[in-house]
C-alpha cells in the first residue's frame, strides 16, 4: 500500500496507517467475505501498487482507536478474540469485539455515518454477525444474539431535533437474532463465497466476474419530472414511459434522467483503478466517477 499525504497532515497520522495486508496468505476474514470477489482479489493482487491518501483513512483510523479504547477486562466476557475454521483449504477468520459469555451475545462496535441507520443499510452487518456466530459455534461457543453499536461520526443534536428518522443520540444499538436456520443459510453463503474467491484467484484481472449490484452498493437510475422554478421534482419514476405520461399532464414540466451510481466503486474500493468494470464505467461517464 502506498500512502500519500496531499493535505499535509501531521506525520503522526501517517505513522499510524496500517502497513500489513488485512488477511494473511490463505485466510479470508468475515469482513472480506461480504465483499465482491473481484474487489477481494484485485485488492490483494495489487496491494503494493494501490495508492491511498491518508486523509481518506481518518474514519477507519478513528474506528481502530475506539476499538482499542473499549477493550475491557471482564470475567464474564472477552474482547478482540480471533476465531477460525478451515473451509475448502482456506481459513475463514473473524475477530470478535466483545463476547458476553453469560448471555451468549456478540457486541461489535462501528464508527459510521448516521445515514447507515437512517436508510437501515444493515445487510452487510447482518452477514458479518452471522459469520461470527457460525465461527464461534464451530469452536464450541453459543451465540444467541449479535448487537452492533454504531457510533456516529457526523451526528448533531440540531438534526436529531429536526428530523423524525434521525438518531436520538450519538450512538445506539442494532440487534440481530441468531437462529439455526440463519446459521445454516450463512454456512451456505460462506461456502459459496470461498469457492467464488478461490476461482477468481485463478483468473486474470479482466476475466474476474464483476461484483454484484448489492456488492457494488448500486442505486438504480430514475426519471424525474421537473418544472422550472421548482427545486424538487414533482414526481420520480422508475421508467421513462411513466415519467413522460405524467409530464404530459403538467404544463411546463419536463423529464430528466438521473443515472444510478455504484457507490462502492466510486468511493470505497481502493482497487477500482485495476477493475475492468470501473474502467468501462468511467469511459461511459466521460471520465467522471459517479
Amino acid at each position: 500500500m502506498i500512502y500519500t499525504n496531499k493535505m499535509g497532515l501531521p506525520q503522526e497520522i501517517a505513522n499510524a496507517m496500517p502497513t500489513e495486508r488485512h488477511c494473511k496468505q490463505g485466510e479470508i476474514s468475515a469482513t472480506t467475505l461480504i465483499k465482491g470477489a473481484k474487489q477481494v482479489v484485485l485488492s490483494d493482487r495489487h496491494f503494493d501498487e494501490i495508492e491511498v491518501d491518508i486523509s481518506d483513512c481518518i474514519k477507519p483510523l478513528i474506528g481502530t482507536a475506539v476499538h482499542h479504547y473499549l477493550e475491557v477486562k471482564n470475567p464474564n466476557a472477552f474482547t478482540e478474540e480471533k476465531f477460525s475454521v478451515e473451509v475448502q483449504g482456506k481459513k475463514v477468520t473473524g475477530q470478535i469485539d466483545l463476547y458476553d459469555m453469560a448471555n451468549g451475545v456478540i457486541y461489535d462496535y462501528k464508527t459510521t455515518s448516521v445515514f447507515k441507520v437512517i436508510y437501515k443499510s444493515y445487510d452487510e452487518w447482518q452477514k458479518q454477525a452471522l459469520i461470527y456466530a457460525w465461527l464461534m459455534k464451530k469452536n464450541g461457543l453459543e451465540v444467541k444474539k449479535c448487537v452492533f453499536v454504531p457510533m456516529f461520526t457526523d451526528w448533531t443534536k440540531a438534526e436529531s431535533r429536526r428530523k423524525a428518522d434521525y438518531p436520538n443520540g450519538g450512538a445506539m444499538t442494532v440487534e440481530f437474532e441468531v437462529t439455526d436456520e440463519a446459521l445454516k443459510e450463512i454456512e451456505e453463503y460462506i461456502n459459496l463465497k470461498v469457492a467464488e474467491i478461490s476461482k477468481a484467484e485463478t483468473l486474470p484481472d479482466d476475466e474476474i466476474p464483476e461484483c454484484s449490484e448489492l456488492e457494488r452498493w448500486a442505486t438504480k437510475g430514475v426519471f424525474k419530472v421537473k418544472k422550472d422554478g421548482r427545486k424538487t421534482a414533482l414526481r420520480v419514476f422508475d421508467t421513462e414511459e411513466e415519467a413522460v405520461a405524467f409530464s404530459q399532464g403538467v404544463a411546463g414540466s419536463y423529464v430528466e434522467y438521473v443515472r444510478g451510481e455504484d457507490k462502492k466503486c466510486t468511493g470505497y474500493c481502493n482497487a477500482c483503478q485495476f477493475c475492468s468494470y470501473y474502467k468501462k464505467m468511467i469511459e461511459g461517464n466521460n471520465g467522471v466517477a459517479a
